[in-house]
């Protein structure tokens, strides 16, 4: 009779083992915690890239020209931007590449102090680049390379950068294609424009 009980025992265990395995499948298939961490860190990049892009329009606003105006050399106080990450001087953030002191942007008070020590900026957790075509109404572009797979198959707005590039004059960036494989080749970003 002992040997019964033992038997029963074994065959109750299997079968619970069994219903929490399914139980944490279903879970992390229906949850899927590691997508969802992916889909913040590019929202978080997204609201980062908007209030890049208000800072910029309220800084042109109210000083009447970009901040890397002067840095450039030229005549227009829009002048275009190459693709350069946020802790490029230019943009305002950071003063310098180590970000240790805070640039325009934020001496100005179009951005907050706390602002240059975001992931977006720094580089840990990704990176916006920002662009813009040539005057007044040329578009202010930011990017960053998505992580989510909610956001890389998105295609309709995911675009092709060439960091250090210019922006294309027509401020229409190009595309990506919907058959991406993501390898090294493959590389798109998430944009906004304002």
């Amino acid at each position: 009779m002992n040997k019964n009980v033992r038997g029963f025992a074994t065959l109750e265990l299997a079968v619970v083992t069994g219903f929490f395995v399914v139980v944490v499948a279903v879970v992390v298939f229906y949850l899927n915690p590691i997508e969802r961490a992916k889909q913040g860190h590019d929202q978080r990049l997204t609201n980062d890239a908007q209030k890049i892009l208000s800072a910029l329009s309220s800084f042109y606003t109210i000083k009447g020209r970009m901040p890397w105006a002067a840095a450039i050399d030229t005549d227009t106080l829009s002048p275009a931007l190459a693709w350069k990450p946020l802790r490029a001087s230019e943009i305002g953030i950071c003063q310098d590449e180590s970000c240790r002191d805070s640039g325009e942007l934020i001496t100005s008070g179009f951005l907050n102090q706390g602002f240059k020590s975001l992931d977006s900026v720094v580089g840990r957790n990704g990176v916006i680049y920002v662009g813009k075509v040539s005057g007044p109404k040329g578009t202010v572009w930011a990017c960053f390379l998505p992580v989510s797979e909610k956001l890389r198959k998105a295609t309709g707005n995911l675009y092709r950068i060439a960091l250090d590039q210019p922006v294309p004059v027509s401020g229409t960036l190009n595309t990506c294609p919907s058959n991406l494989t993501w390898g090294e080749e493959d590389v798109c970003y998430a944009c906004i424009a304002k």
